[in-house]
This record gives C-alpha cells, structure tokens and sequence, in this order.
C-alpha cells in the first residue's frame, strides 16, 4: 500500500495531479495533497476531487518549505510506503507499480529514477537524462520519483528547504546506510513548461539539451515513455 505526497500552490494543476493519481493501476493507494498557499480556496479544489477516492487535502500557510511541506504530509500518511509525486509532471499507469515491484525484490529502501525522459513543451522535444543509470544501485535519484520507506522519516527527515531538499535527504539516507535503487526510465516524464519561471529548479531547456539526449519530437510523449516493462 502507497501514500503519495503532493505539494501544490498552483490551483490550475489540480487537474493533472488527479489525472496521475486515477490513472495508477496500483489499486492500494491514497492521496495527500498539501496546498501551500492560504490564498488557495481549499473547498474549491476539494469540489474537483468529486467521487476520487483516497484523497484527503491539508493546507498550509505559504511560509512552509517543501521540505516542511513534505514531512507533514507523511505523518499523516496511513501506508508504509510513500511516494513522492510533482504536481506538474507525468506518472504513466504503470509508474507505482513498477515502484513496488522494484522495492520488493531489490535491498533498496528508497527506488525512483535517475535516468529519465523530460518533455520540452518550447519545441515539443522529448529528452532523455541519466542514460545508462536505469536498473542499478545509485546514490541519487531524481527528487519527483521518490519511492521509500516511511520508516526512514523516524531517523531522516526532510530538510527545512524549498529546493534542492530530496537532495540533501537522499545525502542522509546514503550517510546512514539507506541504499537507492534506479529503476527503468519508463512510465515517467518530467515536464518543463515554456517559462521557467513555473518551475521550482529554474533551468533553462538550453541546459537541458545540454546535459541530455533529444531522442524525439513529439505531440505524444506519453506513449513514448510508458512502455510496458516484464516485471
């Protein structure tokens, strides 16, 4: 059984953050959505969840870090598993599953993706990072595909940050003894909008390019990146 973590202050992404969330095949999950914003009318995005099962909203005051934001989501989460999901990137219905499996027949106490597909919506791209970092133990993993044991939190929580703060976590776990694994580069996609000021990591696609691999262009990414794997 999964929790997934969700911090938003952004009301017009309520919509993706169901859409991911519904799409799972994993059955056995619940939704923590956090609002990080007091201006954002909780009972208005309350009314779009409509019949969505599993789904309970907190909202907190602007001045609480992600790192905050985080910690507070997961005691009260009901499962041992969380799941960490951004509210404006893609989970393919696949994506908890493969999550799980991977936690169930690996040593690792934390899963995600290190090597994954982002997808530029400037020129319509589909890039590819990390290449040859899928399946094996790393020592990072991207911080929107974290997948770990609740019971770390008793030890290692979250940092008091807003960025960068499921990288200095993932710093602890390795320091106390955690183990990560990188599962495939499937069933996820990053997604960076036109502005980069929409996003929390504000780099520019320039970088992207960069540091990655154009492997498509594409007006259906989704189909790309949401291969079915044999588990």
């Amino acid at each position: 059984m999964i929790s997934i973590i969700t911090c938003t202050v952004r009301e017009h992404l309520i919509g993706n953050i169901i859409e991911n969330y519904t799409n799972q095949l994993f059955q056995d999950k619940e939704l923590i959505i956090i609002l990080n914003h007091e201006a954002i009318d909780i009972n208005l995005v309350k009314s779009k969840f409509g019949s969505v099962k599993g789904v309970t909203i907190y909202q907190l005051p602007q001045d609480y870090t992600l790192g905050e934001c985080l910690n507070y989501g997961i005691e009260k989460a009901k499962y041992d598993i969380i799941a960490k999901f951004d509210d404006d990137d893609y989970y393919g219905p696949e994506y908890l599953t493969e999550a799980m499996n991977t936690l169930n027949k690996t040593n690792a106490n934390i899963v995600g993706k290190e090597e994954f597909y982002v997808f530029l919506k400037s020129m319509n791209a589909l890039l590819l990072r990390g290449h040859g970092l899928s399946n094996k133990y790393v020592k990072h993993v991207s911080g929107a595909t974290l997948v770990f044991e609740k019971s770390i939190i008793n030890k290692i929580k979250f940092p008091n940050l807003t960025l960068g703060e499921d990288t200095e976590f993932q710093k602890k776990c390795i320091k106390y003894g955690y183990r990560i694994y990188s599962t495939s580069r499937y069933n996820f996609a990053a997604i960076r909008g036109k502005d980069v000021n929409e996003h929390t990591w504000k780099v520019s696609d320039k970088r992207l390019i960069e540091h990655g691999e154009i492997v498509a262009f594409t007006d259906d990414f989704k189909s790309r990146v949401s291969e079915q794997l044999d588990y």
